[in-house]
């Protein structure tokens, strides 16, 4: 049961431990086979957190292969080989960064070993950008995601910019529980084109409801942030 504890902790789910417990969670394999997404919606995951369970269950699943004698070599390989360069305004030496798993770490791991080699104070952090001068760190929301689902390839060169955290955007913290998710007698589908492309069924009054209803209802229903919600 520690090892349970220890590895909700590790991201920041452990506020879940005694659910998960009760829900029948015996040992960490059961985090992969037997937790459906209606157990997270019923225990009331936001979308964060069940990106941060995601990143969980792929960590097992590597852990798992990582066991395999002839799959640990790989896997190895694979952390070595990739890597990011990254330069600062005031400095115009190339920096490297290795040790990653763009599988697993995310932009927020990422932005943290960059304060750390940086040796920067507590009150700074860093703002991302691509090589064509494409922001990445602009939106806390997909800061959670993983290097790979940013697509942000092996050999990637970053520019780094250093800043006060009171200078960043930080995550827009909205009761849920004042956005019904179902409300009126109109249906509005709504596909959301993000990692997992899903389907949602919006009761909404089309004489009264504006757009911005909707996206709180989309919010009430998945938990994804209003700010990262467009319509096309």
């Amino acid at each position: 049961l520690k090892k349970i504890f220890n590895l909700l902790e590790k991201y920041r789910l452990e506020k879940y431990y005694n659910a998960f417990l009760e829900l029948g969670i015996e040992d960490e394999r059961d985090f992969k086979d037997s937790v459906t997404k209606d157990n997270l919606n019923t225990l009331g995951f936001s979308q964060m957190e069940k990106n941060r369970f995601e990143s969980l269950v792929d960590y097992l699943k590597q852990l798992g292969s990582s066991r395999d004698p002839e799959a640990r070599p790989l896997i190895r390989k694979h952390l070595e080989d990739y890597y990011l360069k990254y330069r600062t305004p005031k400095s115009s030496e190339t920096k490297i960064i290795r040790g990653l798993d763009p599988s697993q770490n995310t932009i927020l791991d990422l932005i943290l070993r960059m304060c750390h080699l940086e040796n920067l104070e507590k009150d700074m952090t860093v703002c991302l950008f691509s090589h064509e001068g494409i922001p990445l760190t602009d939106d806390p929301f997909f800061n959670t995601w993983s290097l790979n689902d940013r697509n942000i390839e092996n050999g990637s060169e970053i520019y780094a910019i250093f800043t006060l955290k009171q200078n960043v955007r930080h995550e827009l913290q909205i009761d849920k529980g004042h956005f019904p998710a179902s409300s009126g007698e109109d249906s509005i589908r709504c596909h959301i084109m993000l990692k997992k492309q899903e389907d949602y069924e919006i009761k909404v009054d089309l004489s009264n409801d504006s757009l911005k209803d909707l996206k709180m209802k989309l919010f009430a229903e998945t938990g994804i942030s209003p700010a990262v919600l467009h319509a096309k």
